[in-house]
């Protein structure tokens, strides 16, 4: 069982590393610092970073970033290890509204899906279901931000940011 912390402030955030591993779902590019607090996971469908080191140095233009795939490695074992306890830092970066949505999620049991509208009721802005929608849509760390265990209020896979039949293959995944 993975336990997930918010880290709010990281001793190290201007040296970063990264690295590219595999899962049953592809493979996951993430984005850490030294003290193992994630920062950034997104899927990769053809295992190619160079994409992804330019989304992330818009996301920390001022941030020195070095390769280290071993530990990264090891983390994204971690992630997807059902077997043995975990504990993960992530560092949420976005606008304070964004973060209480990525928040609410998190709290959502493994194998349980909720809609759009049940989150902006969670986080105490049930009008704001198109903004809640837009936040989901901005996560910058996959599967740990459990994005894909939203629906839509008819019970529809809805586009997903990693593919549509990914989710599928997590939802799937969790419910064993």
């Amino acid at each position: 069982m993975v336990r997930i912390n918010i880290v709010e402030d990281c001793r190290d955030s201007r040296n970063l590393i990264y690295g590219l591993g595999e899962s049953d779902f592809g493979f996951l590019f993430v984005v850490a610092d030294y003290c193992e607090n994630i920062y950034y996971a997104s899927f990769s469908s053809d295992g190619n970073i160079k994409s992804e080191i330019l989304n992330i140095k818009t996301y920390w233009p001022a941030a020195n970033f070095s390769e280290d795939n071993v530990k990264i490695d090891r983390m994204i074992k971690n992630i997807f290890d059902k077997h043995n306890s975990h504990e993960l830092n992530l560092k949420l970066t976005g606008t304070e509204f964004q973060v209480s949505v990525w928040k609410a999620l998190i709290n959502i049991g493994e194998g349980s899906t909720v809609c759009y509208e049940d989150v902006a009721k969670a986080i105490g802005k049930p009008k704001a279901v198109r903004a809640v929608a837009s936040a989901v849509k901005n996560n910058k760390l996959a599967y740990l931000i459990p994005c894909h265990r939203v629906l839509s209020k008819n019970g529809g896979l809805n586009e997903y940011k990693w593919g549509v039949h990914r989710k599928l293959k997590l939802l799937t995944y969790e419910k064993k």
